[in-house]
């Protein structure tokens, strides 16, 4: 996993953090989105090791925690396009996590080519694959998403301050007591 934190700083304001302790539960906010999106994959084992280090103990103290990428991209890259099987992908993630299932997935959406060239760096093994792949965990987020009200669409096209008020705006109309701090 390339990315993860564990905040209370400056990406969620001390005020979310302060609201999430106070009710004694936390909150598990989750970014998820095909390549170029703005997001990177993670496998089983870390993301294990990640729930069981970092976000049961996080949560248990009321802490906010946002994670680049958890069970959604592996449902969509494997589960669907992929064809392993949605149920057991579900299980497998599931069992690695402890069920242990995000508050809230702000799914960044983008069209497949748009964000393959976004990415300035090489491609690696995954980046490599065919257009009518990512199109395939294009359409599978979507479906996804269409299942699931704590997954929260947004479009990605645009600079990333224009993503980033469109992230806080449906964060806002969603949960206005938690992210309302965020508006500027």
């Amino acid at each position: 996993m390339r990315s993860r934190s564990l905040t209370s700083g400056p990406s969620i304001t001390p005020t979310i953090s302060r609201q999430a302790e106070e009710s004694g539960r936390g909150f598990f906010l989750v970014f998820e989105g095909v390549e170029g999106a703005g997001k990177t994959t993670q496998y089983l084992a870390s993301r294990s090791e990640f729930v069981r280090q970092i976000v049961r103990p996080a949560l248990g103290e009321g802490r906010v925690v946002v994670a680049d990428r958890y069970e959604l991209s592996t449902l969509a890259y494997q589960g669907i396009a992929r064809g392993l099987g949605l149920e057991e992908v579900r299980r497998l993630n599931s069992w690695a996590t402890g069920g242990l299932e995000p508050d809230a997935v702000v799914l960044l959406r983008i069209d497949p080519s748009a964000g393959r060239d976004r990415k300035e760096e090489e491609p690696d093994r995954l980046e490599r694959e065919s257009g009518e792949f990512f199109r395939r965990v294009a359409d599978a987020y979507d479906l996804l998403a269409s299942l699931d009200t704590r997954i929260v669409a947004v479009e990605a096209q645009g600079s990333p301050e224009q993503v980033e008020e469109r992230v806080v705006a449906e964060l806002v109309g969603r949960w206005p007591g938690t992210f309302e701090v965020l508006r500027r």
